[in-house]
């Protein structure tokens, strides 16, 4: 129940088709489905964050009834597509890392080791009024 539940968090859209479905007389129902989704709302299983891309997946179910319900299920999902878009989107963010950091090791590069001193300079008080700039001539002309 929680996979169904953080699966719908990710998706705005959820179709499944069923293909085929048919019994072995006994117990036993087996389906062939196709599922569409879009993942769009969140990252899908806290992993991977929204593409808006549509994706398909296509999946085979064979579920035991017993008294009206199903009791044991086994199935089987070609998940292959979902695993190339997911090792996609991790390269992508692996991606987009080495750059931000590269770019912050240029940015720690360029500044300057500590906080430089401002020999000679000295900052004279002026009588000023609010609003107006005054300069202050620090040299002497006799």
């Amino acid at each position: 129940m929680q996979g169904v539940a953080e699966a719908h968090a990710a998706l705005s859209f959820i179709r499944t088709t069923i293909e085929y479905q048919g019994t072995d007389g006994y117990d036993m129902v087996i389906t062939r489905h196709t599922t569409r989704t879009i993942r769009d709302r969140g990252a899908y299983f806290g992993l991977v964050a929204p593409t808006d891309q549509e994706r398909e997946t296509r999946g085979m179910v064979i579920h035991r009834v017993s008294g009206g319900k199903i009791v044991e299920e086994w199935s089987a999902t070609s998940g292959a597509p979902l695993l190339e878009a997911l090792t996609q989107d991790i390269r992508e963010r692996e991606r987009v890392d080495h750059e931000l950091q590269v770019a912050r090791d240029i940015q720690l590069a360029s500044l300057p080791e500590g906080v430089p001193t401002l020999e000679d300079w000295q900052i004279a008080p002026t009588a000023s009024l609010p609003g107006r700039w005054e300069e202050t001539s620090t040299s002497s002309t006799s």
